[in-house]
This record gives structure tokens, sequence and C-alpha cells, in this order.
């Protein structure tokens, strides 16, 4: 509870500075689940898990990150988990976390991925955690596509794409999670490409 009034205040109060320098626009807010989901986006810059972060200040959201952004004192750390971030060490003990997390999730709970690892500017590949997840919990894949830049390069573009629901299963099976990480990856990208932005908020 402490950890999402933390999480509430800090987004609240830097939402305006950010959006002001970001010049941040918002297309595709009707596309939000009510009920929790999975964010999957593209990875072009440090901030955007940031304005992903400033974007929903009444949701919870939670991040996988380098382990190495954790090499901090203890009160960073400490904000930083209060922040939702999950630091990744062996990929397996961080995914158990956040299906803790999403078993016992409402609707102001988000789990956000950003699926190419690392920061890339190319259409690179994505890592399996989100499809994985997703089967574990049944929860909705939301692509996402991020454009990270201040006012004077342009500004910054968030752009979500309709929900995909994925179905609970028992079984992991390895050809279906790259089916289903290949498809969101395409999603992801053709969000990139659309011309039409529509309304921006």
């Amino acid at each position: 509870m402490k950890a999402m009034l933390l999480q509430r205040f800090v987004k609240l109060t830097g939402y305006i500075p950010l959006k002001l320098f970001c010049n941040l626009r918002l297309v595709g807010r009707e596309n939000m689940p009510r009920s929790p989901c999975i964010l999957v986006a593209n990875h072009g810059s440090m901030l955007d898990p940031v304005l992903l972060q400033i974007m929903f200040p009444m949701k919870h959201v939670s991040f996988l990150c380098a382990k190495k952004l954790f090499c901090c004192p203890r009160i960073c750390q400490s904000f930083l988990r209060a922040m939702g971030a999950v630091p990744i060490i062996d990929g397996i003990s961080e995914l158990k976390i956040l299906k803790e997390r999403a078993d016992g999730a409402d609707a102001n709970n988000i789990f956000g991925f950003f699926s190419q690892g690392t920061i890339s500017h190319t259409q690179s590949t994505f890592m399996p955690g989100a499809a994985i997840l997703a089967m574990e919990t049944a929860s909705s894949l939301l692509p996402i596509f991020i454009r990270s830049a201040p006012f004077y390069k342009g500004g910054s573009l968030i752009r979500i794409g309709k929900a995909e629901r994925i179905e609970k299963t028992d079984t992991i099976n390895k050809e279906k999670v790259q089916m289903i990480t290949q498809h969101i990856r395409s999603r992801v990208y053709e969000l990139s490409v659309t011309t039409k932005e529509g309304r921006c908020s």
C-alpha cells in the first residue's frame, strides 16, 4: 500500500514537467483493458519506463529492469522497488515474483516488459518473458510503441494498440511461447509505422 501511494505521488508530481519537456502525446488510451494486463513495448531510451509510469498515474506498474541499476545505496534500491522495479538476476525468479503479483492483481495493476531486453533502435527480436507470464496468468498482452525524445527533437509519443487475450495453460509449450512472442512483436512494430495518430492527450 505504501509503495503504491509513493508511486502515485512521484508520478503525479512529475507529470507536468515531463509532459512539457517531452511534449508527450498518448494515442489509444481507449485500448487500455479494465483488468490487469501486461504491457509489451519497444525500448529505445532510458526514458521509456519513466514515460509509461507517468502516463498511468493511478495504476501500479511493475517492470523487470537490469540488475546494474540496483548497484546503488539501499535507499535508492528501496525507491526503485517502490516504483515497481524488479531486478533481473536469473530470468526465472523474477518471473515468479511477477506471477505472484499477477495472481493477486486487480484492475490497478500493470506488468511491463521491454521485450528487446536492452535499449535498441532497430526492430530486434523479443524475449519470451511476457508471453510466458501471460500464459501462466491468462492476462492480456497490450502492445505499445514508444518514441522518447525532448520537445526540441520532435517530442515523445506513446501509441497503445488493442489488447490480445491469452488463455491460461498449465504446460508452457515452447512453440506456442515463440508464436505469441513473434505475434506481439509484430503488433508493437506495426504501431511504429501507423500514420494516423488519432486524438492525442
